[in-house]
Parts: structure tokens; C-alpha cells; sequence
């Protein structure tokens, strides 16, 4: 039974923690999908990658570019005089596959070890309110 509004503030805030640890694990769980299932969790970024009529379409459309950065059909057509075989095609769009799952691996190991470290904090402030509240109560 709560007798003062210290043990109130010291459940609210184990409350709080064990809610950020509830959410951080799911987190969790989904960049360690993204992580080990890279091509099953992001099909809609790798589809332009399955063959060189979509890897085309989609360096054409200026919109896709990513960051602004030119295309790479755009920089091999400029560095080889607009002469562009399939074999060429094939090699840059494999590279930029590679070069996209990189990415999106990159962000989830990112994004676990942030949320690692609020699951630390969390649990760290969850336990010394949890101390706090049975010192109070006894």
C-alpha cells in the first residue's frame, strides 16, 4: 500500500522504466530482423535491384536519388563516353544492392546500440526506485 507521495513518485517512475524496457525490447527484436533478415524485412527497398530494367527505371527518376548524389548509371555513362553494356549494368546494380543492405544494416546495429544503452538507463533508474520505495515502505 502506498503511504506517501514519495513511494507514488518512485512506482510511477518504475512504472515509466519498465514501460521504456517493454518498447526497447521490441525495438530490439526488430533491428535484429533487419539485421539477419535484411532481404525479407526491406523488400521495398531492394526491389529495384532484382533486375536492370527496374535498376534503370529507378536511376532515371531523379526523385529516387539518394541524397541528391548523381546515379550511377549517370557516372559510368559520363566516365566511359554514355556507353553502357549489361554486363556493366549488372555489376552496378549488384554494387548498389550490396551498397543498400550495408545501410540498412549500418542503422540497425545503430539503432540497437541506442536503444541498448535507454534499456541500461531505464532499468538502472527502475532499480534505484524500486530500492528507494522499499527503504520508504519499511
Amino acid at each position: 500500500m502506498i503511504k506517501n507521495l514519495f513511494q507514488l513518485y518512485c512506482m510511477a517512475i518504475c512504472f515509466v522504466c519498465s514501460i521504456i524496457g517493454i518498447v526497447g525490447g521490441g525495438i530490439i527484436l526488430n533491428d535484429l530482423g533487419n539485421l539477419v533478415f535484411t532481404e525479407l524485412k526491406q523488400p521495398d527497398r531492394l526491389e529495384r535491384y532484382e533486375s536492370n530494367d527496374l535498376f534503370l527505371a529507378s536511376q532515371s527518376d531523379e526523385s529516387n536519388s539518394y541524397l541528391g548524389r548523381s546515379s550511377a548509371v549517370k557516372r559510368y555513362k559520363d566516365a566511359h563516353n554514355g556507353k553502357i553494356s549489361d554486363e556493366a549494368i549488372t555489376e552496378l546494380r549488384t554494387k548498389e544492392k550490396q551498397q543498400t543492405i550495408t545501410s540498412i544494416k549500418n542503422s540497425a546495429i545503430s539503432s540497437i546500440f541506442t536503444t541498448s544503452l535507454w534499456m541500461v538507463m531505464a532499468f538502472l533508474f527502475f532499480f534505484i526506485h524500486l530500492s528507494l520505495y522499499r527503504r520508504q515502505r519499511d
